[in-house]
């Protein structure tokens, strides 16, 4: 519960990083593609967002870290409308299969000793839009060497060209904007 409402908390309390690629900010009903109805805002509407920029949320309550990421259709497969071909919905699995393995996305630090404690990922659809969500919360022994994060992402998903990263630790809440340039991000009072 208290990672819900530091999520809300991130989400309401930081302004998106714009840029001159293609914004979308629709209003339609939230369709999504797995068995549980995702409850996104009171609208039921998907966040506008920007063709080649994901959100990862970073969160640290005591030894544990919550990692929560939103990426849009176009930067994971390549488009936003719902998969209909079996090109199409072999690419959405295949990014769905991606995304249920971290390594694909990031890597902390091993010195850290996290196990992963739960992890999913889901594809969210509204008519001519699409955003896959992913989840992982780990249990770190070491939490103090949880220094760094190393980003796979931008090899993993070659439409992805910006992160806006979010961070809360014990000690410190920072924003930042991440390309594909950079592989490795120290994290200074993270956690100590």
């Amino acid at each position: 519960m208290r990672y819900l409402i530091i999520i809300i908390f991130i989400l309401f309390s930081f302004n998106s990083f714009s840029s001159g690629d293609h914004k979308h900010d629709h209003d339609h009903k939230e369709k999504k593609v797995m068995k549980k109805k995702h409850d996104h805002d009171k609208k039921g509407s998907l966040d506008a967002h920007v063709h080649g920029l994901s959100v990862i949320n970073v969160v640290q309550e005591k030894n544990k870290v919550l990692f929560d990421i939103e990426m849009p259709g176009f930067d994971t497969v390549g488009f936003e409308y719902k998969a209909k071909s079996q090109k199409d919905k072999d690419l959405v699995k295949n990014a769905l299969n991606m995304l249920k393995n971290p390594a694909n996305l990031f890597s902390i630090p091993s010195a850290a000793n996290c196990k992963m404690s739960n992890n999913t990922s889901t594809i969210l659809e509204e008519k001519n839009h699409t955003e896959f969500r992913a989840k992982y919360e780990y249990n770190c022994s070491n939490i103090t060497k949880f220094s760094f994060i190393t980003f796979n992402i931008f090899d993993s998903f070659k439409n992805s060209k910006d992160l806006e990263l979010n961070i809360i630790g014990k000690k410190s809440t920072t924003k930042h904007k991440i390309n594909k340039f950079t592989k490795k991000l120290s994290l200074y009072n993270f956690s100590n």
